[in-house]
Parts: structure tokens; sequence; C-alpha cells
């Protein structure tokens, strides 16, 4: 039963490398506190109108003290979305060896491995790294679920196929190939913003490592998930 199997680790030699944890139906929020070019944080939005005003509005509006006539009250807010999706939370541990350029990239390196083997749209894979680690949150971001995810954990060698099939993608053996990354494997259109730090020689001895690895998953209830959140 997929979904009373919570979380994995891969280990090798009896040492932790790698621990993940699927979520299923987890709720994601993602919070937007400002434009990539300003400096200030906060969106100006007119109480009254509804509308979007410039920086400048909410100056004069400072400045002015709130006595312009016939004015709106103006305030700075963050916008916030959410959506529910199945999720697979990924943690390297210490012993990976990995600076957060390494994480940067083996994100997209699973995440394009997956798309890969399970025949997945680029949209359809979400990724985004999550604390001061950081880690790594993979989710599906199709409408319904694709049952990828889950099986990462619930079987035993579907992981282990997703290492060996992102050290393919790397093509360390190509002698011939000395670019950092292309687009012919992990760059994208979707993670331009992170094109500067992906760079797939940061990540070969951590996929060695993994390969090496074995799997050993823990099978949790539900009645024992909510133990655990408390």
């Amino acid at each position: 039963d997929i979904a009373r199997v919570r979380t994995a680790r891969l280990l090798n030699d009896g040492n932790e490398f790698l621990r993940i944890r699927y979520i299923r139906a987890c709720r994601l929020y993602r919070l937007n506190k400002k434009w990539k070019t300003s400096k200030e944080a906060g969106f100006v939005l007119g109480m009254s109108s509804g509308r979007w005003k410039s920086r400048t509005a909410i100056e004069k509006q400072s400045n002015d003290a709130g006595n312009t006539p016939g004015g709106e009250d103006l305030k700075c807010v963050y916008l916030l979305t959410s959506d529910t999706a199945d999720a697979l939370y990924i943690e390297p541990v210490e012993r990976l060896g990995l600076e957060l350029e390494g994480v940067v990239t083996l994100q997209y390196a699973l995440k394009c491995a997956i798309e890969r083997l399970y025949d997945a749209e680029e949209r359809e894979v979400g990724t985004v790294l999550l604390g001061n680690a950081p880690n790594i949150l993979l989710y599906e971001a199709a409408e319904g679920s694709l049952g990828v995810l889950s099986r990462l954990v619930s079987e035993p060698e579907a992981f282990l196929e997703v290492v060996a099939e992102a050290k393919r993608l790397c093509r360390f053996d190509d002698e011939t190939y000395t670019d950092r990354a292309s687009y012919d494997d992990l760059l994208s259109y979707f993670n331009q913003i992170d094109h500067p730090s992906i760079n797939r020689f940061l990540i070969r001895n951590a996929l060695e490592e993994l390969g090496h690895c074995t799997i050993e998953a823990d099978e949790t209830g539900d009645d024992d998930y909510s133990q655990q959140y408390e």
C-alpha cells in the first residue's frame, strides 16, 4: 500500500547519504514579496479601488501624511497562492558533500531524470529548494496525481533508477562534452534564474555515491502520521 509508505533512506555501508519523504496531497504555499527588480518589499494596492499602484504613489501618500483630497488608502501587501499536490521532500545529508550550487544542480538532475523515465512533461513536475540546508521539494504540478513520486519511495529500486538516469543525463563518460550544462540536459526555460549555479561536475561524485546505495523504506500508517506531527 503506497499510501502507507512515508520515508526512505539511501544507505551505503551503513552510512546515510540521502533521506526522502513522500507527502501525499500536501498543501503548497507560495509567498511573493516583491518584484524581482525592486529593492523594496511589497506590492502597492489601493484599498478602495483594488487597483495596483506604483511605488511613487505610496511614497507621495507618506509625504502628504494622508491629506491628499480624494486620495485612497494605499498599502503594501504580499501575494499568497496555494495548491495541493503530491510531493517528495529530499534531504541531502552532509556526508553527500554538496554545497548550495551542488544541491541546485542535483535538484534539476533528479527532476529531468524523473521526466525522462516516466515520460512526464516539463510542466508536470515542479521543484523548489527549502530551508537553509537547503533541501529539495519535488511536486506534481499537473492537474491530478501522476502517481510518479509515490513510486520513488514505495518501490526500492525506482529512486536508484532515477539516480542512474541522472548520471546518463549528465554524460560524464563523454570526454568531448565539456560544458557545465546545456539545454540538452539540465538547462531549460523554467530554470533560467539558476543557470549560473547549475554545474553537472559538482554532482558527479554525489551521483556516483548514490548509485552504490541501497534503499531502506520506513512504512508508517496514517494513524501514526498525526503522532509524528505532534
